[in-house]
């Protein structure tokens, strides 16, 4: 008996030159990225017995394939001196902005990108003239002087440095994290795009709206006379008496420790806001209340011992015996109950869980849990053992082949 093959998921799949005979012993293959193949060989797709292909594109057998893989920058030296060819792009696709339109128009033969493209506008005609089939975001960008293919953070050291006048375009975000002057501002920066968010100060937005270039996703501002706090952090009394402002404007989440002072925490502090949770000790309630709109910001208020799931975790018995106070759960993340956590621990233990995230439990730890709910955001999963096995098979003659970048048939 001929040994058969089974091929798992393929990338590229090139079968211009595949025939019959050499796709026989073939019993299948699981998903293929690209299926490459001509007029003459596209009878033989079927034969192959492919899950799923993501993109079939006829090319004739003759001509030159490039494939690139993974994050691909093209510049004006990719088309310098070669002979045009076929050019396949998975993953992230740049174009400089040094590329000219005549390199794509006598260096590239036909275009096929999966993924996101992004290109200077200029090239727009040249790329989608010579494009056969795209699957992604398409993204332009204006071939300003300056092209940051990344996120930018705009200070004072950064815009010194900048040319009078400077066209700025950032591929990814603009961050202006301290107040700058604005008149700097002005003076160095004439255009600015971006093709993210733009987080600014409010003292700033004047200046900075009129050099903005349309294109950008989110105008994110900072109130004035708030200091940005860009990071997850922790406030205790330590803290309270070192604090960079007395008003935070906070866009990671905020954990108040239970151990906080609530007359220090009232002199130490004037404002809060926050993009993401706070976390909050209840006896500071009506103290907080004057520091933080309840409505407009996510405070989320806390008794006892605080526990954060935002990965994945598991909560034994042994940890809920070993703890002298109730326990509020906050899971953005995953958690499993055990087995050994019975319902009267829970239920002597718990005093709320909030699920913004998954819960692994048994339908008796789901009911104790549901009755100590808060906010309701998340899903639960069963997880009682189950006692149905799985029968295993393996079929006897075929070669399993797993999963291949590119592969010609």
């Amino acid at each position: 008996m001929n040994e058969k093959q089974s091929i798992g998921n393929v990338n590229i799949l090139d079968i211009r030159r595949a025939t019959p005979e050499s796709i026989l012993g073939i019993e299948g293959i699981g998903n293929v990225n690209v299926l490459l193949h001509t007029r003459e060989t596209a009878p033989l797709i079927t034969q192959l017995n492919i899950g799923n292909a993501n993109a079939t594109i006829e090319i004739p057998a003759d001509v030159n394939v490039k494939p690139f893989v993974g994050m691909t920058n093209f510049n004006h030296h990719t088309f310098k001196n070669t002979e045009p060819v076929f050019m396949m792009a998975i993953g992230q696709t740049i174009f400089e902005p040094d590329v000219e339109e005549k390199d794509i128009l006598s260096g590239v033969q036909g275009l096929v990108m999966i993924g996101q493209v992004i290109y200077p506008i200029t090239l727009s005609g040249a790329i989608q003239s010579k494009t056969q089939q795209m699957i992604g975001e398409t993204l332009t960008y204006p071939a300003f002087e300056r092209v940051k293919f990344n996120s930018q953070t705009i200070d004072q050291n950064y815009l010194t440095g900048l040319p009078d006048h400077t066209e700025l375009a950032v591929i990814g975000n603009v961050n202006l994290f301290k107040v700058l002057p604005n008149e700097l501002l002005t003076q160095k920066i004439s255009k600015l795009y971006t093709s993210g968010n733009i987080t600014c100060h409010e003292e700033n937005l004047a200046a900075l709206q009129a050099c903005l270039v349309e294109g950008y996703k989110q105008l994110k501002i900072i109130p004035e006379g708030f200091e940005l706090i860009g990071k997850s952090f922790t406030i205790d009394n330590d803290v309270l008496e070192t604090l960079p402002a007395r008003k935070l404007f906070c866009t990671e989440p905020v954990t108040i420790a239970a151990s906080v002072d609530p007359t220090l925490f009232d002199s130490s502090l004037d404002a809060i806001q926050g993009k993401e949770k706070i976390l909050c000790p209840t006896n500071l309630r009506r103290v907080m209340a004057s520091k933080c709109s309840l409505i407009d910001n996510q405070v989320i208020f806390y008794d006892g011992t605080l526990l954060v799931v935002e990965d994945t975790q598991t909560l034994r018995a042994s940890r809920l015996n070993a703890m002298k106070e109730p326990l509020t759960i906050l899971v953005s993340g995953e958690l499993t109950l055990a087995p050994d956590v019975t319902e009267s621990v829970l239920e002597n233990r718990l005093a709320k869980v909030h699920n913004l995230g998954m819960i692994s439990c048994s339908p008796e730890q789901r009911a104790i849990i549901e009755n100590h709910l808060g906010i309701s955001e998340g899903a639960f999963v069963d997880n009682s053992p189950n006692e149905e096995k799985a029968e295993v098979t393996e079929e006897e003659g075929t070669k399993h082949i797993g999963n291949v970048n590119y592969m010609t048939l």
